[in-house]
């Protein structure tokens, strides 16, 4: 059976920055492990992880290097948790529909012209291969 492989950003050390639409939200990505005295006291945790978003104008941000934080956020979004939000999602939040749109219009214009300069090139393609076989069928006779 073959297996699932994760996208490098999250697998590598590099870092990654997420938004989250809740200010300063903190999720516990591992609770670790409780450790105890030996009168059953409570200490602490060991290996607790978390993810700690910063506030910034209305959203929180975090930006890791950590593979378990990222993969726990990636697993978020991938199941459709609305509240976190990829680099990209983020930008298109924040720009105004105006924006997006003049975005979108530009690009568009941008793709007509490659498609006009695409055309121009095949038929000058077609016209060199029809040149080639008019001069291959007078040789020929």
């Amino acid at each position: 059976m073959e297996q699932a492989t994760e996208p490098n950003h999250i697998t590598d050390n590099s870092p990654v920055t997420y938004y989250c639409r809740k200010r300063g939200y903190v999720a516990q990505v591992n609770i670790g492990e409780a450790t105890y005295k030996m009168d059953g006291t409570y200490v602490d945790r060991r290996n607790h992880k978390e993810a700690r978003f910063t506030p910034m104008g209305d959203f929180g941000v975090l930006t890791t290097s950590d593979p378990e934080i990222k993969r726990w956020i990636e697993n978020q979004i991938a199941a459709g948790d609305q509240d976190f939000l990829t680099a990209a999602k983020y930008n298109y939040e924040i720009t105004p529909a105006a924006v997006r749109e003049r975005q979108a219009a530009d690009e568009i214009e941008s793709l007509r012209g490659r498609i006009n300069e695409m055309s121009r090139e095949i038929s000058r393609k077609n016209e060199l291969i029809e040149k080639h076989r008019g001069t291959k069928d007078r040789v020929a006779l």
